[in-house]
């Protein structure tokens, strides 16, 4: 239970130590017919043909989304192992498109509703609710990202700014993010959340 050297980890698994060591060199392990590993959630962390990890039977995360699951079966005489590959019951999907597209029946029947999902959403502009929107297409949402790109700030804007007024700092920062300026809920809301980091 503990990593060798050369061998990937995903962002799933504690950050643990064993014996005061993180990682020792594959080499150290030369004198083993064969070295079965635990802790790293992927099969194949290890290249090495008598160093395997068992990995883990269902993904943990969603940097796991692409790892393909199985167990390896060791045959001890030939010390020869096998990877089986296991299919999960509920899978791991990562989507990137715009929220139009997503909830667009060309897209989201091609998926399960029992599936996993982890959304990229490429969208520039505020899609009010937006993950509970998305939710009715795809229930099982584990996370929900914007990937769209920020608008480049015009030249009269990228000025330096007034740093004593964070009411107008919030404005225009959500302004050059999205193109849209705050409306009047939204800037009370904003107002009322400056209004409690200052009473602290």
């Amino acid at each position: 239970h503990f990593f060798a050297a050369g061998s990937t980890q995903t962002d799933s698994e504690t950050n643990i130590m064993v014996g005061g060591l993180d990682a020792i060199p594959t080499s150290y392990l030369n004198d083993f017919d064969y070295v079965a590993l635990g802790h790293l959630h992927d099969a194949r962390a290890s290249q090495a043909e008598t160093i395997k990890y068992s990995g883990s039977p269902v993904k943990f995360s969603v940097s796991e989304a692409t790892s393909q699951k199985g167990v390896w079966i060791v045959d001890t005489e030939k010390i020869s192992p096998k990877f089986v590959p296991l299919v999960p019951v509920h899978e791991i999907n990562v989507l990137e498109d715009s929220f139009d597209n997503l909830i667009s029946p060309s897209v989201y029947e091609k998926y399960s509703k029992e599936d996993y999902y982890a959304i990229r959403l490429t969208d520039t502009k505020v899609i009010p609710d937006v993950i509970n929107k998305l939710r009715n297409y795809y229930p099982k949402i584990l996370e929900l990202r914007r990937v769209g790109e920020i608008q480049e700030l015009k030249a009269e804007e990228n000025k330096e700014r007034d740093l004593t007024d964070p009411m107008k700092l919030v404005s225009d920062f959500f302004t050059e993010v999205t193109g849209e300026k705050l409306t009047s809920n939204q800037q009370k809301w904003v107002e009322n959340a400056l209004k409690d980091v200052n009473k602290k």
